[in-house]
């Protein structure tokens, strides 16, 4: 009679749900920073081309002999571009530009990472007490993230989830049941012969 070493089974389809769940909000993040860093480089570009325009006029007609309905049209030029050069520097664009491009790079690194998981989850690579231990330092980055990064408007937020969402299906639950081997290294071997194997039914 054959002997059967008994190898304990173990269901990982739950970890990957939850790690894919993870993945699809680190990508939905990253791009809503990406997308709110191009805004503000926009804003931060506009306003530098309009306050250069308006004090390029200005400087050049403070030599011109200028009517009277001129005048005032120049005095309301030289205001806009006071104004302006202050929205420029008041709000930061370029500034925050850069915090929220350097945000969308942090969570798009985390990402990967549960790419990775992912990957090693579906291929049995790992064990349940390895995916939750991984899986427990990804929830603690994300919390890090959240608190040093620039905060990311509801607007921006939405707009991310419905692109990222589209462009990005291999997020969705899948309900495939996956089942690993609770030590990988172990196999199954019929007593009497070692270079035979077996796989569990």
């Amino acid at each position: 009679m054959v002997k059967v070493e008994q190898i304990m089974v173990e269901k990982i389809d739950d970890l990957i749900k939850r790690a894919k769940k993870h993945g699809k909000g680190a990508g939905r993040i990253q791009l809503g920073h990406y997308r709110a860093a191009t805004v503000n480089e926009r804003w931060h570009y506009g306003l530098t081309l309009i306050a250069a325009a308006l004090s390029a006029v200005v400087g050049t007609s403070i030599f011109a002999d200028l009517p009277q309905k001129n005048r005032i049209v120049l005095s309301i030029a030289s205001i806009l571009a006071a104004v302006s050069s202050a929205l420029q520097g008041g709000s930061k664009f370029a500034e925050k530009a850069k915090e929220h491009h350097d945000a969308g790079a942090d969570y798009g690194s985390l990402r990967r990472k549960i790419d990775v998981l992912c990957l090693c989850l579906e291929a049995g690579d790992v064990t349940r007490k390895q995916a939750l231990e991984e899986l427990e330092e990804i929830s603690k980055t994300f919390t890090s993230l959240a608190h040093q990064s620039p905060v990311l408007s509801e607007r921006a937020y939405n707009a991310a989830v419905k692109i990222f969402d589209k462009d990005h299906p291999q997020y969705n639950d899948s309900s495939n049941v996956v089942l690993v081997l609770a030590n990988p290294a172990q196999i199954l071997k019929p007593s009497g012969d070692k270079n035979a194997t077996q796989q569990p039914s």
